[in-house]
């Protein structure tokens, strides 16, 4: 008899342990808008703190479906240092909105465009633009160094829950047969700018 009632605790207490995690991602997701033509995410992010996201290198198949085991996995914070991380607790909660997501409060006045890195016939470095109703502006450019290794280079977009702090991810992206390596390259970690 102790067996079923020890067991009815466990499962009681890892229930009330999930409970802030799913109200976090449901208010999350009424503040967060998708765009009218969403771009898939390639990337795999997740916020970690306030101002500090978890972005792990993944392999993906023709479908976009995960293959094998995720990583390296970096930690990365205002300063832009990413930290190579052994572990962490929010494994399995990634930002699964487009990679040009906008804020709620921004539709039908502000949105992002990304726009990939090209090397011919003329360099030109990814970036992440935001458009206003005065005009648009340069969020993030990144040129890739030789160092980073890829096929094809692009940044994507990610809000932290509440919104007020945003992120630029660098992606190299490896195209091999039938499966695809996105590197995380590196992020810029920012406030999120006012839509004006």
């Amino acid at each position: 008899m102790k067996i079923p009632v020890l067991l009815v605790a466990v499962t009681l207490s890892a229930c009330a342990t999930q409970t802030p995690r799913i109200a976090t991602r449901a208010a999350a997701a009424k503040r967060l808008a998708k765009p009218t033509s969403p771009r898939l995410r390639l990337g795999w992010v997740s916020w970690n703190e306030p101002r500090e996201i978890v972005a792990c290198t993944r392999r993906v198949d023709d479908n976009g479906n995960t293959v094998g085991v995720m990583g390296p996995c970096y930690r990365i914070g205002d300063d832009s240092t990413a930290h190579r991380l052994v572990s962490w607790l929010n494994g399995d909660d990634p930002d699964r909105n487009p990679a040009n997501v906008i804020l709620a409060d921004w539709e039908n006045r502000c949105s992002l465009i990304i726009e990939d890195y090209q090397a011919v016939p003329s360099p030109r470095p990814a970036r992440l633009i935001m458009i206003t109703p005065s005009g648009k502006k340069v969020l993030d450019e990144w040129t890739p160094s030789p160092k980073d290794e890829g096929d094809a280079f692009q940044v994507e977009a990610t809000f932290s829950t509440d919104g007020t702090v945003m992120a630029s991810v660098h992606l190299s992206i490896g195209l091999g047969e039938g499966e695809r390596i996105i590197g995380i390259a590196g992020a810029k970690v920012f406030s999120t700018p006012a839509c004006e």
